[in-house]
């Protein structure tokens, strides 16, 4: 069976970038490389072919761009959502058109609330670890602050 790799641009240039500029970015590059080797869900990338399909009818190679996805693999994932009538397939001065029906807006709307809610929750996280890590240092600050006195 083939393995599939995410070839992305931005992903080598930040690798580059981080490994020039923070010695200590060990981890970080290593969690990068390890997102190039990682294969999308299915799931993932009929989201994605929603999301790029929101604004406007695109031919598959626009869609193929935008995704950097094979035309070849995309024509399957395209048809799967034809099957469940998310998208509709449109002709255009002899030019084929993939766009959303209604059923695929209403789930392009989800999407987009869920990937909203899951960032908040990601931030939310972030700011309770910095008080929690504000209030651990200042009660050492008091600890201090007595043991001088």
């Amino acid at each position: 069976m083939k393995k599939h790799t995410l070839s992305c641009p931005k992903i080598m240039v930040l690798t580059k970038y981080l490994k020039f500029t923070n010695p200590l970015s060990k981890n970080i590059t290593l969690q990068i490389e390890m997102l190039k080797d990682m294969r999308r869900s299915k799931l993932r990338c009929y989201e994605d072919i929603i999301c790029v399909l929101y604004n406007k009818a695109k031919t598959i190679d626009e869609i193929a761009f935008s995704l950097n996805v094979d035309c070849l693999a995309l024509q399957t994932k395209l048809e799967f959502l034809l099957k469940n009538s998310l998208v509709e397939k449109r002709n255009c001065n002899r030019v084929m058109l993939f766009g959303l029906t209604k059923r695929g807006l209403a789930i392009f709307k989800t999407i987009k609330i869920s990937r909203k809610l899951a960032k908040l929750q990601t931030n939310i996280q972030n700011m309770d670890n910095t008080l929690r890590t504000i209030h651990i240092s200042s009660e050492n600050g008091t600890k201090r602050n007595k043991l001088q006195d």
